[in-house]
């Protein structure tokens, strides 16, 4: 995911590395037999955000989309360019949901 729209190969080959390291490691704790390579495959249609300040939230919304996302139509929506940027109260409706864990969990 790159919300700045920058290429980087190499952040991502290492991310890919870190990532599929992780899937190899949980897999060998479980006890589970080895699978085949994770199939990674480019979403360039990832939300844009407009400036260098908002790149957490909008990790942790594209986050929250994915895990929502039933039928996995994020692949769909995601696949290819295009201009969506999540809308203020998309961001909102984040902070509001962190912020309400954050006080029922530790205060």
């Amino acid at each position: 995911m790159d919300p700045l729209r920058r290429r980087l190969p190499i952040a991502l080959t290492e991310w890919k590395f870190v990532i599929n390291s992780a899937i190899a490691k949980y897999n060998t704790e479980k006890g589970r037999p080895s699978l085949n390579a994770v199939a990674w495959k480019n979403l360039g249609g990832v939300p844009h955000q407009p400036d260098h300040i908002q790149c957490g939230f909008y990790v942790m919304r594209f986050m929250r989309d994915i895990i929502h996302d039933q039928d996995h139509s994020f692949v769909t929506n995601w696949d290819r360019r295009n201009k969506l940027v999540y809308t203020q109260h998309d961001l909102d409706v984040l902070r509001n949901e962190w912020a309400k864990f954050i006080i029922s969990k530790y205060l």
